[in-house]
């Protein structure tokens, strides 16, 4: 049992060791295939890769943050979800670089649910 504050970097080696050269080997093999036979359609985009990253996580810190929120204490809560909404509706129906009129839209629609 460990009674300490922190662990070190050597105990938490030791302990995902098994973890660490599965995920090698796991990675070594594209890797080798991409090398060796130049299988260059085993490449990805990172783009679409760290956009769903960044998507996943958001979804999660949500769900965690909805789990352990107290609405009573945070009001100002309810105002964020039309606000992200009404943002993502209008960028999604422009497509377009952001015009000053654009901004005023957004705006006025925020200061509705503030």
């Amino acid at each position: 049992m460990h009674t300490g504050k922190n662990y070190t970097f050597k105990e938490v080696i030791l302990w995902t060791r098994r973890d660490i050269f599965l995920l090698l080997f796991i990675a070594a093999i594209p890797t080798a295939l991409y090398q060796a036979f130049h299988w260059k359609w085993l490449t990805l985009p990172w783009l679409p890769i760290a956009l769903l990253g960044t998507a996943v996580a958001f979804v999660i810190g949500f769900k965690t943050m909805l789990r352990t929120i107290d609405f009573g204490k945070h009001a100002g809560f309810g105002a964020l979800s039309p606000i992200t909404v009404a943002a993502g509706e209008l960028w999604s129906k422009t497509m377009s670089p952001i015009t000053m009129q654009k901004i005023k839209y957004l705006k006025m629609l925020c200061a509705k649910f503030i």
